[in-house]
């Protein structure tokens, strides 16, 4: 930072001084590692045409507060017995759920977490061949994303 009575930033090139731009200056003190949020869906072998969603930090920073919306195909219901690590959770409709957590929740980098599980009733007569599920996912200080992920099912007898 120069003083000329300005007090301004100013970057060489080559050789001479040239006033900084604020994305330059931004660039140069506001890199911070950032969280990077997936999300994941597998088939849930232990139920039959179920599956189980997980999200991911694949960032390099902590994502603090994450959030996360669902939205699986009809004829699916949420699982009871799949423990969900983030602490709130709203239905909004039978095949939309919110999953939220509080500033003090964090998913560290490199960390995976199982939030849901969903399944057909067991009274269904038909199991799907796929399922999929639409999400948004964010948390504090990243922008929320969607998206959408696919799970094809194996083929499985019903019961």
């Amino acid at each position: 930072m120069a003083r000329f009575q300005e007090d301004r930033y100013y970057q060489r090139i080559g050789q001479s001084f040239m006033r900084m731009e604020p994305f330059q200056i931004a660039d140069m003190f506001g890199r911070r590692a950032r969280p990077a949020l997936e999300v994941s869906a597998v088939h849930y072998v232990d139920e039959p045409g179920g599956l189980q969603v997980f999200i991911a930090n694949k960032g390099r920073g902590a994502a603090r507060a994450p959030f996360l919306e669902l939205e699986v195909d009809p004829g699916l219901e949420q699982l009871h017995f799949i423990p969900n690590d983030l602490e709130n959770e709203r239905s909004v409709s039978p095949t939309r759920r919110l999953m939220f957590a509080g500033a003090d929740f964090v998913i560290h980098p490199g960390m995976q977490l199982s939030v849901a599980g969903f399944a057909p009733p067991r009274t269904a007569r038909r199991l799907p061949a796929a399922c999929v599920v639409r999400y948004q996912v964010g948390a504090l200080d990243v922008e929320a994303r969607s998206g959408l992920v696919e799970v094809v099912f194996e083929k499985t007898p019903v019961p």
